[in-house]
């Protein structure tokens, strides 16, 4: 019996001293992570007057939350103004994942029609220190409108207007009924 605790004694004080390292909250290193943005250099690196070029623009204006720059690099067909920017943003970056950092995949070019595919990648930092990346693949429309090329549709940002709204409506109805079950 004393041999048994002996032992576990010893284990016990080598498993404290193998925490020494661990340190206290003050100790940690401040972490500060937050959107990975499309640089002047990555912009500048797409030739000029290209379809690539044009994607990568009008996502460095969203994310700079400039709708009035944004609005600019849509088809006068579709009729997009600042204004509907503004009010498919309103719920921040995070609901369209504007703080991704595009990487440009492919350009196909057919006649006055161009698709830029794009790898949107995301980073996140953990405790331990380790990173991880996660990549979504989306293809970016567009034409070539007065010798400039154009987003031919707003699908990507309408989309996620449509989820955020279906969010907050179900918020507001859970709340609804929260506030009827109070007595």
């Amino acid at each position: 019996m004393r041999r048994t605790f002996v032992l576990l004694a010893a284990l016990g004080a080598g498993a404290l001293a193998g925490c020494a390292g661990i340190g206290d909250d003050d100790a940690v290193k401040t972490r500060i992570t937050g959107p990975v943005l499309v640089t002047k250099n990555q912009i500048a690196s797409l030739p000029q007057g290209s379809p690539a070029r044009a994607v990568f623009e009008w996502w460095r204006a969203l994310q700079f939350s400039n709708p009035i720059i944004a609005a600019g690099y849509y088809s006068n067909k579709l009729h997009i103004t600042p204004g509907l920017l503004e009010r498919q943003l309103q719920f921040g970056p995070g609901a369209h994942n504007l703080g991704a950092r595009p990487h440009l995949v492919s350009t196909d070019i057919t006649g006055d029609r161009a698709v830029v595919n794009v790898l949107l990648e995301n980073q996140s930092s953990n405790p331990n220190g380790r990173t991880d990346k996660n990549e979504t693949a989306r293809g970016f429309n567009l034409v070539r409108e007065d010798g400039q090329w154009k987003l031919a549709e707003n699908l990507y940002l309408e989309r996620g207007a449509r989820i955020q709204r279906a969010f907050a409506r179900a918020a507001r109805l859970q709340a609804q009924e929260r506030q009827n079950a109070t007595p």
